[in-house]
C-alpha cells in the first residue's frame, strides 16, 4: 500500500481563483490536530483535516467522465492498494516512517466540486474517499508506504 499523490491547497493569496485549487507535492508535513502544514485550510476542523482517496475511487471516477488529475476531485492524499471506503471510522492509518491519521467520517463532496467538475456530486458518492484528523505528526512523502492499523475503539 503506497502514497500516489499529495495535494494540498495553500495560502490562496498565491492562488488565480482562490477557491477549490490543490496542488501537487512530492512532500509534506502532517500536524496532530491540525493538518498539513501551510493547507488554507488546516485547523478549521478537527474532523476534517486530510481527505484521502484510493486510486481505485479514482480511476472510477476519471472513466466516468471527471476529472481526475492530482487534487481536482478536491482530494489531498491518494493511495493505492487499499480501499479506503471500506475501512470502519476510526481506522488508522500510518503514512511513512511516524505519521498517523484516523478516518473520521465518510467525504460527500460539496458544491464547489460541482461547479469545478461539471457534474452533480451525486454521481460520487461512495467514491469520494474519507475525511481523517492526524493523530500523530510526520512528514510524508510521495511513494511512502501505507499502513492500516487497528481501529480505535470508542
Amino acid at each position: 500500500m503506497t502514497i500516489i499523490s499529495i495535494c494540498y491547497q495553500p495560502d490562496s493569496s498565491q492562488l488565480e481563483d482562490k477557491k477549490f485549487n490543490r496542488v501537487p507535492v512530492q512532500t509534506v508535513e502532517l500536524i496532530a490536530g491540525h493538518g498539513i502544514r501551510g493547507d488554507r485550510k488546516a485547523g478549521r476542523n478537527p474532523k476534517r483535516q486530510v481527505n484521502i482517496m484510493s486510486l481505485n475511487s479514482v480511476q472510477t471516477l476519471q472513466e466516468l467522465g471527471f476529472k481526475t488529475q492530482p487534487g481536482e476531485l478536491g482530494e489531498q492524499l491518494v493511495v493505492a492498494g487499499i480501499d479506503v471506503m471500506g475501512l470502519p471510522v476510526g481506522t488508522q492509518l500510518q503514512l511513512g516512517d511516524s505519521a498517523v491519521i484516523e478516518l473520521t467520517m465518510a467525504r460527500t463532496g460539496c458544491a464547489w466540486l460541482e461547479m469545478i467538475q461539471g457534474q452533480s456530486k451525486n454521481d460520487t458518492i461512495q467514491r469520494l474517499g474519507m475525511l481523517a484528523k492526524v493523530i500523530q505528526s510526520g512528514t510524508i512523502s510521495v511513494n511512502d508506504t501505507v499502513k492500516v492499523l487497528d481501529p480505535v475503539l470508542t
